[in-house]
Parts: structure tokens; C-alpha cells; sequence
């Protein structure tokens, strides 16, 4: 049977097996580049929009659950 492994336990094997873990797991807080920044901008409430009540409307169905 499987059990989990401890926190302590995987993070003693990444240590130890993943030599790159630094760049895999980025950084939590980056610059944007600009494609994601005119993404961001572009993109932003373009598919679901939360109405004063609580409504949630989708943009491309124009329905309310």
C-alpha cells in the first residue's frame, strides 16, 4: 500500500534530485513581459463578469446563473 510522504521527505529528494527546482519553480513575484501585459490588459473580464447582486454573467453566452 502507498502511503503519502512527508513534506520534510520531498523536499529532502528535490533538494537532492532536482538540481534545476529554482528555475522550474519561478518566482513568485516578476515583471510581466510585454505580451502578457497587453494580454492582461486585453483579456481581463472578457469572459465572465460578477454583477453587484452576485450574478455571474459569461460574455459569450449573455446568460445568468
Amino acid at each position: 500500500m502507498l502511503s503519502k510522504m512527508e513534506k520534510k521527505v520531498i523536499d529532502e529528494y528535490v533538494n537532492d534530485f532536482v538540481p534545476e527546482k529554482d528555475i522550474l519553480l519561478g518566482k513568485e513575484i516578476r515583471e510581466l513581459s510585454d505580451v502578457e501585459f497587453l494580454n492582461r490588459d486585453y483579456y481581463q473580464g472578457r469572459f465572465a463578469s460578477k454583477k453587484e447582486n452576485g450574478e455571474i454573467v459569461y460574455n459569450w453566452e449573455d446568460k445568468s446563473l
